[in-house]
């Protein structure tokens, strides 16, 4: 059926890096974990022939969102762990051809909702501008 289909989705929740022990991984190994795990992407591409969709990515604001990112959790260290395994991810897809995109999970309409995974907090923001926003200069 591959070939009835535009694109493969995968939910992009892939533990990027070992136990932390709640410390705030370093760019160099979280990017080191997206080379291991895009290694698998781009054989499932190389198998199907179809650009890939991350269907979902996002990271809580949890010691261990690196490690563990489909759980959340809570801790002092949470907001940098997700500042920083977000901006591992979108260096990774933005350098990596087989990766067509990504959907963050999640974004909430408005500031009435809270929670985990929340996206919308000004300084992941910052992180997502800062890794998508392009130079409008020719």
């Amino acid at each position: 059926f591959w070939d009835a289909l535009d694109a493969v989705g995968i939910q992009a929740y892939f533990p990027v890096v070992r136990a932390t022990h709640g410390e705030v991984p370093s760019a160099a190994d979280l990017d080191a974990g997206w080379v291991r795990i895009l290694a698998d992407v781009r054989r499932v591409h190389a198998s199907t022939g179809k650009p890939i969709v991350f269907t979902e990515l996002g990271y809580d604001a949890s010691p261990t969102a690196a490690e563990r990112p489909w759980e959340s959790g809570h801790g002092a260290t949470g907001p940098q762990v997700q500042r920083a395994a977000l901006a591992a991810a979108l260096r990774a897809i933005d350098g990596e051809p087989a990766v067509r995109g990504a959907f963050l999970w999640k974004w909430f309409p408005g500031e009435a909702q809270r929670g985990d995974f929340r996206m919308s907090d000004p300084a992941v923001r910052t992180v997502i501008r800062g890794a998508w926003q392009r130079d409008a200069a020719p």
